[in-house]
């Protein structure tokens, strides 16, 4: 997936895209409250007391995780917090991996994220667990409501949900991502999961750059922000959904 963008470019127009992320905020938060108007099965609910014991890095990324989210002022549900589980695995393929399926324990909602990033720092450790998270959240949806997410489009709003994590870093976590995309375009991380990390990063910020530049030639946004916002989050995750359905990985996993 390489969209051959300045990343950094994506970060230096903050303002622009902090008025499309509380606009896409405002959609999200609309589907999230949606869902909860459901019954909720009492057989499928958090039984747990304590929540499980996780490696420390684990820990200060979620807490990351949240407490950025919570500053943009989003709806956190934490009445699943104890039935989370993230553990180190010797991934094949994937840096990170919640296993979607009717066999998942209600009671052991297990993520998965690949050894190599033992090595990683808790900033990108969050962002990934912000992908993960969002495969929690699809689940607990589905379980609840009955309305199952379709493979490709579950894997497009993960995508999704890290990107628009990552706006809601501040400037020195911004900053790092920068360094860190810098250093790969010089040839720096010798850990093959670094590399990996680091260039979905690079590769998310160029589609949020893609869909501006498509969208500076649709609308102007200073004189019509609300098409222009719609613009932006439709073509950012057409973009996306298109990616996992031309990717061979996701072909198997979806099939």
């Amino acid at each position: 997936m390489d969209f051959r963008v300045n990343f950094k470019r994506v970060f230096a127009i903050g303002g622009v895209f902090l008025i499309a992320y509380l606009a896409f905020i405002y959609y999200i938060n609309n589907e999230g409250e949606s869902a909860n108007k459901s019954p909720v099965k009492s057989d499928y609910t958090c039984q747990r007391k304590e929540p499980y014991k996780l490696e420390p890095e684990f820990e200060r990324a979620r807490s990351l995780r949240n407490q950025r989210r919570e500053q943009w002022g989003d709806k956190m549900d934490y009445s699943w917090f104890n039935c989370i589980n993230v553990v180190y695995k010797d991934l094949p393929e994937e840096e990170g991996l919640f296993y979607f399926d009717k066999n998942a324990s209600i009671q052991n909602l297990t993520i998965y994220v690949d050894t190599g990033y033992k090595s990683s720092d808790d900033l990108l450790t969050s962002i990934l667990l912000e992908h993960e998270f969002a495969h929690v959240g699809q689940f607990i949806s589905q379980i609840t409501t009955g309305k199952e997410t379709p493979c490709f489009e579950s894997e497009a709003s993960a995508f999704y949900s890290q990107l628009l994590y990552m706006f809601k870093l501040n400037d020195e976590e911004r900053n790092s991502i920068n360094q860190k995309t810098t250093n790969l375009a010089q040839g720096g991380y010798d850990n093959k999961r670094m590399r990996s990390a680091v260039a979905n990063l690079k590769e998310l910020g160029s589609v949020a750059n893609d869909s501006e530049n498509y969208c500076d030639t649709k609308f102007n946004l200073n004189t019509n922000k609300e098409d222009w916002l719609d613009c932006w989050y439709s073509q950012t995750y057409s973009i996306l959904l298109n990616y996992v359905k031309s990717d061979p990985y996701y072909q198997k996993q979806c099939n």
